[in-house]
């Protein structure tokens, strides 16, 4: 049902040529200024039952204060809101700030922190801060995906961090040539095939298929051993 037929509906309870004053209601995705002041919270939840789905159990706020009392009157410029519990149809719970402090156990700088944080959270007309869990769940799921997103960068980040460092000082390759002994020894690439031909340098130093017209290969960890042992 459209807000037009839902105000036409519920004018129809108020006296012809009353001069009943508007209050601001409030469920799930409706929000109304209806004619309803002097009305009970009672009434007004009966008035709207089929109307808005309103089951007679749905809490009741008056200015973000849970009703503990339903005979209570309405009064003109008020908000009433009826928010079922969370996990059930409607907005969810509404505490107010005093009472989300108790509920989560929080002191004023744990306030000011999930404030500063971006808790989310509304201010009444009468200065009363009211926090909506369903509002409060979400932002925490938020919160938990750019936890998950910003780990994610970082994993990226250590990554690229590896990369550039194997770049700047790579792992010395385990197959070296012929240029790799004669800078160590001090010679020249022609002396070091030379004793790699004659055996001078161990054979199993030599990868296997080099040498005899191709360049001379050798393995690294097995040649600076070797070296080491002729430098003793």
């Amino acid at each position: 049902m459209d807000r037009t037929t839902v105000t036409d509906y519920v004018r129809c309870l108020c006296p012809v040529g009353s001069s009943i004053r508007k209050v601001n209601v409030v469920y799930g995705a409706h929000d109304m200024d209806l004619p309803l002041a002097g009305f009970t919270v009672e009434e007004i939840q009966f008035s709207l039952r089929d109307v808005l789905n309103v089951g007679m159990d749905v809490p009741a706020y008056i200015d973000g204060k849970r009703v503990g009392d339903k005979g209570l009157s309405v009064q003109a410029g008020q908000r009433i809101e009826f928010c079922s519990d969370f996990g059930n149809k409607g907005i969810g719970k509404i505490y107010t700030k005093e009472e989300f402090m108790q509920a989560f156990r929080m002191s004023e700088a744990d306030w000011s922190d999930w404030v500063e944080k971006g808790l989310p959270f509304d201010s009444m007309r009468d200065g009363t801060i009211v926090v909506n869990e369903t509002e409060v769940d979400a932002w925490k799921a938020g919160k938990r995906g750019q936890k998950r997103e910003n780990l994610a960068a970082l994993e990226r980040m250590a990554g690229a961090a590896e990369e550039i460092a194997r770049h700047l000082d790579p792992t010395p390759p385990e197959i070296v040539k012929s240029r790799y002994i004669a800078e160590k020894l001090g010679c020249s690439v022609k002396w070091v095939g030379d004793m790699a031909r004659t055996g001078v340098i161990p054979k199993q130093c030599i990868v296997g298929g080099t040498g005899d017209g191709k360049q001379w290969r050798f393995y690294r960890s097995k040649i600076d051993k070797w070296l080491s042992r002729e430098s003793a």
